[in-house]
């Protein structure tokens, strides 16, 4: 059974994300709020406030991984590049 990509429908839906270790200058973001980590409550968390209209930025340690990353299903490579 496929799984659906939420993070694909997201970022369709326009969603951004960005990568700072490709960033060459200094950023500046404009947010209402700033979630640290997308793990546990984060992504819920994140969610309700942009629907309740808020502008939101999560940041995360790691780089953006999704299940299509893992059609392996090694769990020592996942383990590795999703905790810390």
């Amino acid at each position: 059974m496929a799984i659906d990509n939420l993070y694909d429908a997201g970022i369709a839906a326009g969603w951004k994300v960005l990568d700072a270790a490709t960033f060459t200058t200094t950023r500046t973001l404009d947010a209402d709020v700033v979630i640290v980590g997308s793990g546990a409550g984060g992504g819920i968390s994140a969610e309700a406030l942009s629907r309740a209209g808020l502008r939101v930025v999560l940041l995360e340690e790691g780089a953006l991984r999704t299940s299509d990353n893992f059609r392996d299903m090694d769990e020592n490579r996942a383990y590795r590049e999703l905790y810390q």
